[in-house]
């Protein structure tokens, strides 16, 4: 069953193309840390298998295993896929109907219908989780405020006029103010501001907390799918427990886990829920439901 969180400690298991991966284009991670989210709740922590990551953006502060490789050792790490073509976790980012869409009551509601479409045809279970971002960026917009400070100050100590010492002061400190205001209210130069790859790392690490705080590692069965989405960032993180085999699942799981991916990148509500809700087949063939199967997990958004 497919469980949907908006915005933890098992042995999980990714979507790669084999068990133990984590379907992003990421990394795999070592040991998750607790995340705080709506609906989260703290759980031990875990060891979980690494997996095999797929194509995604560089990751910067996290170890990185080599395409198709699987960790030897005998306890689990969840990997993770921001965009690829492997099992595992996958992670997307980058622009239709506004990132608001995805917080609308109306929008919560059609997630968990979705949800359970998908559930009806597979015994899998799947969590969406929604946060409106998962890094503090801060940083960046303080950078950008000594950046303009640094160009008024220039140009009021070559221009042909004469500026006192204290205007030079006051200007340069006024524009250093107003640049990181600008930086901390408008997310589109935010995002213009923070690098590629540190937007997807911290979505990733994000993500391997919330799969453990949200219990997606609690199933019988193993076999919770966590579709983690990130607005500020414009990324979704897939992360599958080990009772998923994506080897088995195959080129479909990673053509639709991309499909999800593009979705968030653009963003598109409707696009996000018809590719969420084509998982159902693609899980039902190897996974189908049983007629005694027990929902596990929410199906509402977290």
């Amino acid at each position: 069953m497919l469980r949907v969180a908006v915005g933890g400690v098992g042995h999980a298991k990714l979507a790669t193309v084999a068990a133990g991966d984590v379907w992003r284009l990421g990394v795999s991670d070592t040991r998750s840390q607790s995340a705080d989210g709506p609906m989260g709740r703290g759980m031990g922590e875990e060891r979980v298998a690494k997996g095999t990551i797929l194509a995604s953006a560089p990751l910067s502060g996290l170890p990185r295993p080599a395409l198709g490789s699987f960790p030897s050792a005998a306890s689990a790490r969840p990997a993770i896929h921001s965009g690829g073509l492997a099992a595992g976790w996958a992670t997307t980012s980058g622009a239709s109907m506004s990132e608001k869409d995805f917080y609308r009551e109306d929008a919560k509601q059609r997630a968990a219908s979705s949800v359970k479409v998908v559930e009806s045809q597979t015994s899998a279970e799947v969590v969406v989780a929604v946060r409106r971002r998962s890094g503090d960026y801060r940083a960046a917009a303080y950078h950008f405020g000594l950046a303009v400070m640094g160009l008024v100050v220039g140009y009021m100590l070559v221009a042909p006029q004469t500026f006192s010492v204290a205007a030079i002061a006051l200007d340069g400190l006024l524009a250093f103010l107003s640049a990181v205001a600008v930086g901390l209210s408008f997310d589109s130069l935010a995002r213009l501001l923070v690098r590629p790859s540190r937007r997807t790392a911290n979505v990733e690490q994000a993500a391997r907390a919330a799969f453990y705080d949200l219990g997606i590692s609690r199933t019988s069965g193993r076999n919770g799918i966590l579709v983690f989405v990130s607005t500020f960032e414009r990324t979704c993180a897939i992360v599958p427990d080990i009772g998923i085999d994506v080897a088995l699942l195959g080129p479909p799981w990673a053509a639709q886990c991309a499909a999800i991916q593009a979705a968030v990148r653009r963003p598109n509500l409707t696009a996000f829920l018809a590719a969420l809700e084509a998982l159902g087949p693609i899980l039902g063939g190897p996974m189908p439901r049983a007629d005694d199967d027990v929902n596990e997990l929410p199906d509402e958004v977290q």
